[in-house]
């Protein structure tokens, strides 16, 4: 009785984990030149210091600017 419990509770934890996990995974995509350019127009992208857990939301990858947030903030916020 007290093992079936136990890992319940083990399986209970490890979902809960793996929804959080999934819930705050970083989404990067990619900012077009548009983007670019109006994102840009208060403070070059390069000197933004807006944060997420994961780090920077305005990251410099493959050639580009990105916009890097969680996947759940993606969904609510855009």
């Amino acid at each position: 009785m007290i093992r079936r419990l136990v890992a319940g509770l083990a399986v209970a934890l490890m979902l809960t984990t793996g929804l959080f996990l999934w819930l705050v995974h970083p989404v990067c995509v990619p900012l077009t030149p548009e983007d670019v350019a109006s994102a840009a127009l208060s403070q070059p992208l390069e000197l933004r210091t807006d944060r997420q857990w994961h780090g920077r939301i305005f990251q410099y990858r493959d050639g580009r600017w990105n916009q890097c947030k969680s996947w759940i903030s993606r969904q609510l916020f855009f």
